[in-house]
Parts: structure tokens; C-alpha cells; sequence
């Protein structure tokens, strides 16, 4: 027994073959069957990836990079990203997309580029919150992609296509070619204000309440909100002569809400349709109101206060910019008739004038 287990320690040639000593006489030693039949395989994994590229256009400026994503992350013009095989969303300036990247496999695209402003630079504070819808073949939103486009031009890198852009004045239709760089100027009209100058010794008492309005060019993301939304100017006195506006929505003459975008419950003095290329002219006047005189020439004046109705259609109503101001200031009113109340405590008692102004 001791020699047989010597003996199997030595290989023993049978033919070409070679035996293992314990081994199976029909398993080789590189585990391969006498037909030539694996019996073990490995599996050695790859970690091919795929890439992603946005071309950068010569025309592409950082403002072109707003917006872009890929694969849920933020990416620029010119950059590359590598990924595992799969299917990954795409955001675009106002398109929804997605691209297939695949092993090995590089793939590209080449935006087309749409700069969009108005032909003359409109009122920042103004128009800073109005919108421009852009709809295009893959919109991200079922009624598009909507743009804030104030007193700056927005640029935009879109998937070539042909696209429909909404503004207040019109809808035009841009075909968006790979690497080219289209511009839609949208157009404006001028406001040109006449305001009466202030007197120093009737300061305004209510400076701010007269603003100019415009319905505002909302996309809705709350389809059940209903109310009125407005683009309201800051104080005309403080607009200046001149003031450029979006073509399309009328301007409106309104009593402004405090710390709102809505109007006071005041109906509109006045409203004007503003075309494209067109000059609206619009004149505020002043209106200073004196304390009360006394009795005698000699008699100091009485400190008061006063309000403004204003008439429309036959009836008198309260014109909200004049309620109980106190007297020695002034106020701003459009053209129009107004009655003016004023109210001062005499010596001998309540003291009432009223008295009827028309501008112009």
C-alpha cells in the first residue's frame, strides 16, 4: 500500500496524455474535457461608456448656457459627458429631450441659438416679471415654454426646429437651423408723458398713487387662477418724458395699489392703444390746493384738509388719489372734471368749500 501511494506521486504517460495523481482519468488538467468541452468559463465585466456632446457655436455667449441640462445636472455649451449606456433627459432653452448613449459611441449636437428682445429697450421695472411664450415641437410644457423678457434680450440654445414664439403684439414663427443664430425682435411703442412740475411749497401728498399699467403676459402654471394680473409702472414722475413699452396690450392710467402688481378697485382714467411704432401722448396735470382763508385779510389761514371726486358719464365719484390730504400740497390728475372738498376747523366752526376744476 505504501508503494502504490509512492507510485502515484509519479506522472504516469499513457500515450500523450498525462494524468493527474487523485485526478479523474477523463477530466484534463486545464479542465477541458477529452472533446474539448469547457467545464468552467469567467465573465470579466467592461466599464465602456458613452459620451455626450454639446457643440459650443462661435456665436454662443455665456447668457446661451441658462437652462441647459443633461441628465438632471447642469451642463454648458462645448461641454462633453461620459455615461453608461442608457437613455438620459435632455433641457434645452424651451425643449424637453432625451439622448441615447451608448457604449463606445460618441454622440453630438449642434444647437441652434435664438435671441429674442425688443426693438427699443423697455422699462426694466416695469415689464421685468412679463413673459413670452415659445413652443416648439417637444415643449416642456403642454402650452410651452414660457421666457421673462424684460428691459435685456434672452438668449436661448434650442434643438433645431421649427418654433412659434407669443408676444402680446403677435405670433411669429422662427426656424431654428443647427449652428446658426436667428434674433426676433419683438416690436414697441413710446409713451410720451407731459407732467406739470412741483411747486416746492405744494409738495405731493400722495406722490406715488398714479401709475401707468398693462395687462401682463402671464403663462399660467395655476390654470384655476383666474384674477387679473398687471405689469405696473413705477410713479410717472418717475418714468421721465419717454418710456418705451411692449407693442400690443393697451396702457392704462390707473390708481396703483400700495406694494401690489394690482390696481386699486379705482377704475382706469384713462386707456390707450399702443401699436407698434407708435407715439402715445399722455399729459398730467397739477392741482395745488391752498389753506383755508381766514375770515379778515388779517385773519391767519386754516390748516385743513381736502378730497377729489371726479366725473364720469354724468356721476361724481371719489378719486382715490385725494382722500383727506392736507392742504398747502398738490396732487397729479389727468385731463378731466373734477370737484374738490375742503375742510378746515375755524374759529366760529367748520368751515366746507367746494369748488369745480376742469383740466384741460
Amino acid at each position: 500500500m505504501l508503494l502504490a501511494r509512492h507510485l502515484c506521486l509519479l506522472p504516469v504517460l499513457l500515450g500523450a496524455t498525462t494524468l493527474a495523481c487523485g485526478a479523474s482519468p477523463n477530466i484534463l488538467e486545464d479542465e477541458v474535457t477529452d472533446d474539448g468541452a469547457e467545464l468552467k468559463k469567467k465573465v470579466k465585466p467592461q466599464g465602456t461608456e458613452g459620451s455626450f456632446q454639446i457643440a459650443k457655436p462661435a456665436w454662443a455667449t455665456l447668457a446661451f448656457d441658462d437652462g441647459l441640462s443633461f441628465a438632471g445636472k447642469p451642463i454648458k455649451l462645448g461641454d462633453v459627458v461620459s455615461k453608461p449606456p442608457g437613455t438620459y433627459p435632455l433641457s434645452l432653452g424651451a425643449t424637453s429631450d432625451s439622448i441615447a448613449v451608448k457604449a463606445g459611441v460618441s454622440e453630438s449636437l449642434t444647437p441652434a441659438g435664438l435671441l429674442v428682445r425688443y426693438a427699443q429697450p423697455v422699462q426694466a421695472t416695469w415689464f421685468a416679471r412679463d413673459q413670452i411664450v415659445v413652443e416648439g415641437p417637444a415643449a416642456e410644457y403642454p402650452r410651452g415654454h414660457a421666457i421673462r423678457l424684460g428691459a435685456q434680450p434672452v438668449s436661448l440654445a434650442l434643438r433645431p426646429a421649427a418654433y412659434q414664439v407669443t408676444s402680446p403684439a403677435q405670433v411669429s414663427s422662427v426656424i431654428a437651423a443647427a449652428g446658426v443664430l436667428s434674433e426676433l425682435v419683438l416690436p414697441t411703442a413710446s409713451i410720451a408723458l407731459t407732467v406739470d412740475p412741483i411747486d416746492p411749497a405744494y409738495p405731493s401728498a400722495n406722490p406715488d398713487c398714479l401709475r401707468l399699467r398693462t395687462a401682463r403676459n402671464d403663462y399660467d402654471v395655476y390654470p384655476n387662477y383666474t384674477a387679473a394680473r398687471w405689469s405696473v409702472s413705477p410713479s410717472l414722475r418717475e418714468l421721465g418724458a419717454s418710456v418705451f413699452v411692449p407693442a400690443g396690450n393697451p396702457v392704462r392710467l390707473a390708481v396703483a395699489g400700495a406694494g401690489s402688481d394690482r390696481s386699486s378697485t379705482q377704475t382706469d382714467l384713462g386707456v390707450w392703444p399702443v401699436g407698434a411704432g407708435t407715439t402715445t401722448s399722455i399729459t398730467i396735470n397739477r392741482l395745488e390746493v391752498d389753506d383755508v382763508a381766514g375770515a379778515s385779510a388779517a385773519a391767519p389761514a386754516i390748516k385743513g384738509t381736502f378730497s377729489i371726486e371726479l366725473k364720469r358719464a354724468g356721476t361724481w365719484s371719489a378719486y382715490e388719489c385725494a382722500r383727506s390730504l392736507p392742504t398747502h400740497t398738490g396732487v397729479d390728475l389727468p385731463d378731466g372734471n373734477y370737484r374738490v372738498t375742503t375742510v378746515a376747523d375755524g374759529p366760529n366752526g367748520r368751515i366746507t368749500h367746494v369748488e369745480e376744476v376742469t383740466f384741460p
